[in-house]
Formats: C-alpha cells, sequence, structure tokens
C-alpha cells in the first residue's frame, strides 16, 4: 500500500533526528584509545554501532520508498542487521566481565581455583580485536540463518508482496525480536557479574541502563506485533509505528554506548589538559606533597581534604590553597587573593601566610609601579606558586599521613587506581603494546598471575618471556 507523505512525516522527523550517528561513529573509533572508551571493548562497540547506524537511516528509507524494491534489501535492513547489533553488543559485555575477572586476578590479588583461571585462560581469547571480529560474523551468520533461508526463497518478491506473505513476516520479526530479547536478558546478566568495586568507568550502570531500556522497547513492539497478528489488521502502519520502535531501540544502543563515552572523553580531556601544575619536589617529605597535590586535583580531592580537615585542623591552609587554584583560573584577581591570603589580619591567616606575606606584599607592590603600555606586564599563573608549593608542604607534614589512615576517599582512590592499572596491563598483553614504566613499587607475581600469563603464550608471535615481563612491569600494587 502506498503511503502519503502526510503519514510518513513521523518516520522522516526520526530519521532526520539519526543523522549524527555517522558522524559520532567517526569521532567514536578516532578517540577510542582514551579512556574511558579504551575499556569497553571498542573495536566491538564500535561494530555495534555501525549496524546501528545502517538500520537506523536504511529501514525509514525503505519504508518510504521502497514498495517496489526487493525483498531481500528489506530483509537484509530489517532483520540481519539488528541480529549482529545483538551479537557484537553481547560480545563486548562478555569481553568487559572477562577482563575485570582477569584484573582481579592481576593487579587485586583476589582468590580464584584452578578450576576458575583454567577458565579463564580458555576465554581470554575473546580480548583479542581478530578474535572478536570472527566470533561476530559467525554467530551473527548463525543465528541470521532465518532471514538467509526466506531471502533466498523469495528472491523474485518485492516488499509490498512480501508485506502480503503474512507467515514470512511472522516468522522473521519472531526470530529477530526473540534473538534480541534473550540478548537483552543475557546483558543483564553479564552486567551483574561485574563487581560494584571494579566499576570505575560506569560500565556496569551503563550495560544495566541499555539493556533495561532496550528489553522494554522490545517488548512494546513485540505486544504490538502480536496485537497484529490476533486482530490480521495492521496497528499504525500507516505512520510507521513499528519501525519508529525499533529505530529507537537502536538509538538507545548508539546513546548509552557511544555517544555517551565519547561525551565523557569530551568533558575529561580539557581537564587533564590544564595548567598550574605543581614542579618536581626533591625531598622525601616534598615527595608527600607532589601526591597530595595529584589527589586535590582529582575531581573530589580538594572537596575532600577541606572536610577532613574541617574535622581535625584547621582549614585556613586548604582555603588558601583553592584561592591560588581560582587564582590560575582567573576567577580571582591577585590584591583580592592578597587580601584574603596574605596581608596582616587576612580572613585565611595562617603561619605560611605570615611568613611569605611581606614578600608578595612587595612583589605586588612592584608590579602596581609598573608601565601599562608594556606587553606581557600582567601576572603570570604561576605568580603565586611558591606560596602554593609552601602550602603543600605544610598540608602534607600535618594532615596528609593522617589522612591516608583515616579516610576512606584515598582506600577507594587506590583501589581505582590498581584496577585501572591492571586493567591497562590485561589491554597491553591483547595489543602487545610496550609496558608504561611504572613508579610504584613491585611485588612478586602470584603462581595464578604466570599462569595465565603463560596462557597469553598461545596467541601466535608472542613470546612468553615477553608476556611475563609486560605483566611484572604494567602492574602495580599501592603500598599499604
Amino acid at each position: 500500500m502506498t503511503v502519503s507523505w502526510a503519514r510518513s512525516v513521523p518516520l522522516g522527523l526520526c530519521w532526520c533526528g539519526y543523522l549524527y550517528m555517522p558522524v559520532v561513529l567517526y569521532l567514536y573509533i578516532t578517540h577510542m584509545h582514551h579512556s574511558p572508551i579504551k575499556y569497553c571493548q571498542p573495536h566491538l562497540v564500535a561494530i555495534t554501532g555501525f549496524f546501528c547506524t545502517l538500520f537506523c537511516l536504511t529501514t525509514p528509507a525503505i519504508h518510504v520508498f521502497g514498495s517496489t524494491w526487493p525483498c531481500g534489501v528489506h530483509i537484509v535492513c530489517n532483520f540481519i542487521f539488528p541480529v549482529y547489533v545483538c551479537v557484537s553488543y553481547l560480545l563486548s559485555a562478555a569481553a568487559v566481565v572477562i577482563m575485570f575477572k582477569i584484573t582481579d586476578l592481576v593487579a587485586n590479588h583476589i582468590q580464584f581455583t584452578p578450576w576458575q583461571v583454567q577458565r579463564l585462560t580458555l576465554y581470554r581469547w575473546l580480548l583479542y580485536p581478530n578474535v572478536q571480529v570472527a566470533t561476530v560474523a559467525g554467530v551473527g551468520s548463525v543465528l541470521a540463518l532465518p532471514a538467509v533461508v526466506v531471502v533466498v526463497h523469495s528472491t523474485s518478491l518485492s516488499m509490498d508482496e512480501l508485506h502480503q506473505a503474512h507467515k514470512l513476516n511472522v516468522i522473521l520479526l519472531a526470530s529477530t525480536s526473540t534473538s534480541v530479547l534473550c540478548g537483552s536478558v543475557v546483558g543483564l546478566w553479564l552486567s551483574k557479574l561485574m563487581p560494584p568495586y571494579m566499576d570505575n568507568l560506569g560500565l556496569r550502570r551503563k550495560y544495566q541502563r541499555t539493556n533495561r531500556a532496550t528489553a522494554i522497547i522490545l517488548c512494546i513492539g513485540m505486544v504490538h506485533s502480536g496485537l497484529e497478528v490476533m486482530w490480521t489488521n495492521p496497528i499504525g502502519e500507516d505512520y510507521h509505528v513499528r519501525n519508529i520502535l525499533f529505530t529507537l531501540l537502536m538509538q538507545y544502543l548508539f546513546l548509552f554506548n557511544i555517544a555517551l563515552p565519547l561525551r565523557q572523553v569530551a568533558t575529561k580531556l580539557p581537564a587533564t589538559t590544564q595548567s598550574s601544575q605543581v614542579s618536581s619536589f626533591p625531598s622525601a617529605t616534598n615527595h608527600l606533597a607532589k601526591e597530595m597535590d595529584q589527589f586535590l586535583r582529582s575531581p573530589h580531592g580538594a572537596a575532600t581534604i577541606l572536610e577532613f580537615c574541617q574535622r581535625d585542623f584547621r582549614t585556613e591552609e586548604i582555603r588558601a590553597w583553592q584561592l591560588v587554584e581560582q587564582f590560575k583560573q582567573r576567577l580571582v584577581s591577585a590584591p583580592m587573593l592578597f587580601a584574603t591570603c596574605l596581608a596582616p589580619g587576612c580572613p585565611l591567616a595562617c603561619p605560611i601566610a605570615i611568613r611569605w606575606g611581606p614578600t608578595y606584599a612587595a612583589r605586588l607592590e612592584s608590579w602596581s609601579q609598573r608601565d601599562m603600555d608594556i606587553v606581557g606586564s600582567e601576572l603570570t599563573d604561576s605568580f603565586f606558586n611558591e606560596f602554593q608549593m609552601a602550602l603543600l608542604e605544610a598540608l602534607s607534614e600535618n594532615v596528609w599521613l593522617r589522612f591516608k589512615q583515616q579516610s576512606v576517599e584515598w582506600s577507594t582512590l587506590q583501589r581505582r587506581r590498581r584496577s585501572l592499572e591492571g586493567m591497562d596491563s590485561v589491554l597491553r598483553m591483547v595489543v602487545k603494546a610496550p609496558p608504561v614504566t611504572s613508579t610504584l613499587p613491585r611485588t612478586v607475581v602470584s603462581m595464578s598471575e604466570e599462569n595465565l600469563s603463560e596462557s597469553m603464550n598461545d596467541e601466535p608471535n608472542l613470546d612468553r618471556s615477553e608476556v611475563v615481563a609486560q605483566v611484572k612491569a604494567g602492574r602495580s600494587v599501592a603500598t599499604t
């Protein structure tokens, strides 16, 4: 039945909303080496996004313009592409679970039984990109067999003639919907296998949200199709209700697995390129100050230290440190910072301010007498660096050691760092990249780790000594 243009407007508007997908997918592929994308099996997720894009951009055009096209085009786009989306998505979730389990063994030294180690040795093949592509192609071809059989036996039919063959439509829709629904259930089960303490990047929550949303939309679509079968009367066919529902399902997959991780990368990259890093510290005490500075520059580090100081210490030093950071971001002027932190009787008076106050008073006096016409006479971001370093040294001596012993946030950060370093080690073994030099103390590799490292030798052209060296050099454990 020929559909009028007016009734195709809802589907056309949806199609216009899908035009962003190729651009976002390209950006995802070009940034797959960034965190958190690199921990999400980006090769498999890119395959998922590729088939989602094909489905969302081709099926609306086929439904509007392809009434006389061969039915094979309709079957491939509507029933085979979703199968490959489901297979690649589930395989990515399974590979993430395997990577977490191997990280438990390599980085966190969690005890595994010999049988569990052997099973990880078997499953670790799913972490290799070439094996992943071959698995998607093989499993997807098996699950798409019903649709392929229909294509072979109905090559002479057009899309309108296929719609009139009611039984073929029911078979295709039932097989594809069942595969995708089973995939959503399996995906929820896989997300529960991801331990919460290892979920540093929100992967567990991401997979749960994706699977729940897709399962709900798919159930609505199956109920809609079931009512059509029972009543033998199309419901909303003129407005492409079923196609809009299924493209919306693909949109949820694309949004949670490609668009949102890419947005996280976009928000984190500016933060990692910020200046105002503390220069190197030569002494052991200053090493603690450097360690504390790294924690303060983490997303919630300064707020955590301030809350800790409010319980047991004075807060003038940490608040002055925050004010210097605001000066570097041009949120506070130099005279205001001096009046708040360094002037006699200032609100944030402390021993460090008393010592550095006269020095900065002289510097500001000299700067205020400058010639305004001279280029480059503005204060640089490093103007208060010496004062900030002195604040860090005082905080590290009085606050930092006790904070590391008593704070739950510090323990969580250390566990998160060990987990990320463990996942980096696993990824290096898979892609055969050279190990990154670690600054943490090296410890003895357990027997279970060596067994797993030996198993990586099964990969062609990968020497066992190279793998063991990567495991030993790539993994680091924080001292307690």
